[in-house]
Parts: structure tokens; sequence; C-alpha cells
């Protein structure tokens, strides 16, 4: 799960963020082409997506997507829908009761995703996976300052 608390995707973005080659950056930013929203919906086969703004709120799951991915005679194209039980992460949750605006998206592995799940790679400790990801992620490029808070949590296995 990532949240942030930022000023949130509206009702158009929303709709529109995980469709293949549709970038809200612009052109001169790295990393402008529009796919990584599309990896993490269609990689995956259960995606959380929660987004607060001052004038929009939503909590959509896509389930079964990979599946669809792999099928050689696919039925239909995977959807969003309203996940009734709502956000499944605790900061989001904290961040609407605190009328704050926001992302958040959740991802889970499964037997069908690759990798199944990470504990290939021996990190059980937050300290570790926050120092992995400030090296291979945008996390890095974020500069310390006391306005920005990372809160890193290690979940061994999730079930919802």
């Amino acid at each position: 799960m990532v949240t942030d608390n930022g000023i949130g995707l509206d009702q158009e973005q929303f709709k529109s963020f995980l469709a293949p080659f549709f970038s809200f950056k612009s052109e001169k930013n790295r990393g402008h082409k529009g796919v990584g929203a599309t990896y993490l919906a269609y990689g995956f086969n259960y995606i959380q997506l929660c987004t607060k703004t001052d004038s929009f709120t939503a909590v959509g799951k896509m389930v079964g997507a990979r599946n669809w991915v792999d099928d050689d005679s696919p039925s239909g194209r995977p959807q969003v829908i309203h996940h009734e039980s709502g956000p499944l992460d605790t900061y989001f949750k904290e961040l609407i009761d605190n009328n704050g605006t926001g992302v958040s998206i959740c991802i889970q592995f499964d037997k069908n995703t690759f990798p199944k799940d990470l504990n290939w790679v021996g990190m059980s400790k937050a300290s570790a996976w926050l120092k992995v990801l400030r090296l291979k992620t945008a996390l890095g490029a974020i500069k310390a300052t006391k306005n920005i808070k990372v809160y890193l949590d290690v979940i061994d296995k999730y079930d919802e």
C-alpha cells in the first residue's frame, strides 16, 4: 500500500488514470509515458484505488486483471468497481477522517503474479525495506523535510 496526502485525483482523473499511455505529467517530466499505473492494475489480480479531493471521494477495486491478461480468450474487460468496505489503508482512513486529501493504492500478490510474494528478498524489517525503496523507487528522490513523513509497515501476509 502506498498513500500520500497530496491533492488527490478528481473524478475525471480517477476514471482515466489506469488507461495505458495516459499521464498527467508534461512531456518535460521524466516518466511521462503513462504506463506505471497501468502496470499496477494489470500486473496483479487485486488493486484498490482510493482518492479524496475537496469535492470528490472514491474507493474502488479491480479483481482478476492479471488473469484477464493471461487468458487467451478473455470475456469482457476488468472493471474498477466501488469497494463497499472502504479503504484498506489505515493511514488513508485517518486522512479522510481529518478532512484531508490524497490517494491510496493497494496491490496484493497471489499465485498468478510475479513475484508471488516478497519473501524471497529476505527482509522483514521496515527499516530495511525503506532503504531498498529509497534506492529503487522515486521515494529516494524525496528530500527529507519536516513536512514530509514516510511511514512504512511490513505486513507478512494480508487477507481481505
